[in-house]
C-alpha cells in the first residue's frame, strides 16, 4: 500500500501562523485578566485593612465617650 505525501503548501504555513498568533494572543489576554483580578484582589484587600483600621478608631472613640458620659452623669 502505497502512502501519498503531501508536500506542505505556503497555505499550511499560513494557517500554522496564524494558529500560533491566536494562541499567543490568547495566552497574554488570560494573563493580562489575571494580572487585573491580582490588582482588583490586592485592592480590595487594602480597603478593607483601612475600614478595619477606622472601625476600630472609632471604636476606641466611642469607649471613650461612653466612659467619659459615666463620669459626667
Amino acid at each position: 500500500m502505497a502512502t501519498v505525501q503531501r508536500s506542505a503548501s505556503s497555505s499550511d504555513f499560513e494557517w500554522t501562523r496564524k494558529r500560533m498568533m491566536s494562541n499567543r494572543e490568547s495566552r497574554i489576554r488570560k494573563q493580562k485578566q489575571k494580572q487585573l483580578k491580582d490588582l482588583g484582589n490586592e485592592v480590595l484587600r487594602a480597603q478593607a485593612m483601612e475600614l478595619t483600621e477606622r472601625l476600630r478608631s472609632l471604636n476606641l472613640v466611642l469607649h471613650i465617650v461612653e466612659e467619659v458620659s459615666w463620669f459626667v452623669v
